[in-house]
């Protein structure tokens, strides 16, 4: 019955630890994230301020396609997933504007 009671708690010590990792990866991945759009902002504020004169949704997806085309192109090059970064941010603050 020891054994039993001493394996039970191994297991729970490992997945508390494999839980621990998983939140440390996250918490990686979201800092990341956040300096990548820091270091974008201007450009995340530029596009957005182009969507907002757009009127209509297809307006402002047109915009978007012509920036990420733009930031794929034009120094300094961009990484695909940074470009990704700033078009889900600028989707985020175009959802949530007034």
């Amino acid at each position: 019955m020891v054994q039993l009671s001493s394996i039970k708690v191994m297991i729970q010590d490992s997945l508390r630890r494999n839980e621990l990792c998983g939140l440390q990866l996250h918490q990686r991945e979201q800092n990341r994230k956040k300096m990548i759009l820091e270091e974008h902002e201007t450009i995340v504020r530029q596009i957005v301020d182009e969507s907002n004169h757009e009127p209509k949704e297809a307006g402002k997806n047109r915009v978007l396609m012509g920036w990420r085309a733009k930031l794929e192109k034009e120094p300094p090059h961009l990484r695909l997933h940074q470009i990704d970064e700033i078009v889900r941010e600028v989707r985020r603050r175009l959802e949530t504007a007034p």
